[in-house]
């Protein structure tokens, strides 16, 4: 609702990505232990100094590593990974995360449906895991936000890989936020108009 009224907008500092994202996952290591499920955090460098909203990639990453962990069995794996991709002109560059498991799957004909707010696909294994179904629907608006895009690729039985491209642009002129500063943001409440949900895929 929030973002219907044009009330959020896009607060982009520079700062590491990488730190960034390695804490939000590393922060899910206990849930993970005590569920039996393994995650494996990899980037092809180790640090990136991109611009981006704290508060918005936060809320993108801990639903897709959330919905993994969900529907990921116990002795699960769970990847989330961080790499480069040349974009679309020579000096367009796109940071390309994904988050991988090794759960449920979802059938090709659902792919487009997960996106949509107060929508789930409807069988017995992901009816057991109840939800509002706004999840994914969220994340593809903060995404887009950001001027990227994302994906899904799956397979039932197999798992799912969620991709997201964000465009790569730094702020000229602009201080690069510590980690420590980053860290401390993570720590903060989310925004209380806007709660995260664990969409139902």
């Amino acid at each position: 609702s929030k973002l219907e009224a044009g009330k959020m907008e896009l607060n982009l500092v520079n700062g590491d990505v990488i730190q960034f994202l390695r804490y939000i996952v590393e922060s899910f290591q206990s849930l993970a232990a005590s569920q039996q499920k393994q995650f494996h955090f990899l980037a092809d460098t180790d640090e990136l100094i991109v611009a981006f909203d704290a508060e918005k990639i936060r809320q993108i990453i801990t639903n897709l590593f959330s919905n993994a962990l969900k529907f990921t069995p116990p002795l699960g794996n769970v990847y989330v990974s961080i790499s480069q991709e040349a974009g679309t002109s020579s000096d367009n560059t796109i940071l390309v995360l994904k988050v991988k498991d090794t759960g449920i799957g979802i059938p090709n004909d659902k792919f487009d449906l997960i996106f949509e707010r107060f929508k789930q696909v409807d069988n017995s294994l992901t009816r057991i895991h109840e939800g509002t179904g706004i999840g994914l629907a969220l994340v593809k608006t903060l995404v887009e936000m950001h001027d990227g895009r994302v994906e899904v690729e799956s397979e039932l039985g197999v798992g799912s890989t969620f991709k997201v491209y964000l465009p790569i642009r730094v702020l000229s002129g602009e201080a690069c936020i510590d980690y420590s500063e980053i860290e401390a943001e993570i720590e903060k409440p989310i925004d209380e108009d806007i709660n995260i949900e664990l969409s139902n895929i």
